[in-house]
């Protein structure tokens, strides 16, 4: 999937810190499931995982593309905003 969107540079600092916001988001969903019980309810913990994938992914564009979103948590996607999505098999 590739993005083109509003976007600014980054430097490898912000790469290397989103990295560690992500591990920090992995680590706190493998506390909440190991400590997760019979009729726990998912939610929280499956919005854990999706914030730990986008900060991975925010580490990666920053550090190999030298991009940050522009609008970042603004949770609304522009009409100017283009996602072109590729499918690859393994």
């Amino acid at each position: 999937m590739t993005r083109s969107g509003p976007s600014k540079p980054s430097d490898a600092r912000h790469g290397a810190n989103r990295l560690i916001i992500a591990r920090g988001f992995l680590e706190s969903a493998k506390v909440q499931i190991s400590s997760a019980q019979a009729g726990t309810l998912g939610n929280p913990i499956a919005a854990t995982v999706v914030n730990a994938a986008i900060a991975y992914t925010d580490a990666l564009t920053a550090t190999f593309a030298n991009k940050i979103n522009q609008r970042a948590g603004s949770g609304n996607l522009h009409s100017g905003d283009k996602w072109n999505f590729c499918l690859t098999s393994a």
